[in-house]
């Protein structure tokens, strides 16, 4: 019997501020992005777009601070239980950590959007595939859409990546971690830091899983 829930989305804002290394380069203007930031301020934002949709949308994390991946799954699985057992289903419930990619070896520094998913579940594919549409139809044309076989805006086909990253492993929904272009490049990040990144990444998020759920109810 499904009882009144609503579709449960959990949103984790990737490392915390103790994480070392999650920084860009200081730019020439000044500008530099802190990764525990920069994913905070996103999350918060797919966060209340979502809530005002309908949703049931819960932060992960909701201070700076680094939380063990242990403690962030079984969080995450607590609140998916309770969901579960209020009647909701599998498909109405979903995870999605957000991040922003970085390459430490010298320049030339990667550009590009792409996500990560683990194991075959349908769901979980389709979710990552979404994310991917909204990629690829969002961003510029300039920034590459990194599929597991290569750059889609030069004819790939939009196949996720696969990872087995903890917090897809662990979490018992479908669950894709996204990399937001990278920071070490500055256009990437130059995108990443303005107002037009910032709502496209933000908009990336909440219209595919808008997306995803209104073909999964």
């Amino acid at each position: 019997m499904k009882f009144n829930t609503k579709p449960l989305i959990i949103i984790d804002a990737g490392h915390g501020k103790e994480t070392a290394g999650k920084r860009s380069p200081l730019w020439k203007d000044g500008s530099l992005l802190l990764e525990y930031a920069y994913n905070r301020s996103i999350a918060r934002a797919v966060q209340q777009r979502l809530k005002e949709a309908g949703f049931d949308a819960r932060l992960l994390v909701t201070d700076d601070h680094d939380l063990p991946l242990q403690v962030r799954c079984r969080r995450a699985n607590e609140w998916i239980l309770d969901h579960k057992q209020r009647g909701g289903i599998e498909a109405e419930r979903l995870l999605v950590s957000i991040h922003v990619n970085a390459y430490e070896q010298p320049t030339p520094t990667p550009s590009g959007w792409e996500a990560y998913c683990c194991g075959s579940n349908a769901n979980t594919r389709e979710l990552a595939l979404e994310l991917y549409r909204q990629a690829a139809e969002q961003l510029p044309d300039t920034f590459p859409i990194r599929t597991a076989t290569g750059d889609h805006r030069k004819g790939h086909p939009l196949r996720p990546k696969t990872a087995n990253f903890y917090i897809l492993r662990y979490s018992n929904c479908p669950a894709v971690l996204t990399e937001n272009l990278f920071m070490t490049n500055a256009t990437d990040c130059a995108f990443l830091l303005s107002a037009d990144g910032r709502e496209v990444i933000t908009d990336i998020h909440v219209q595919a899983v808008t997306n995803y759920l209104k073909n999964r109810m």
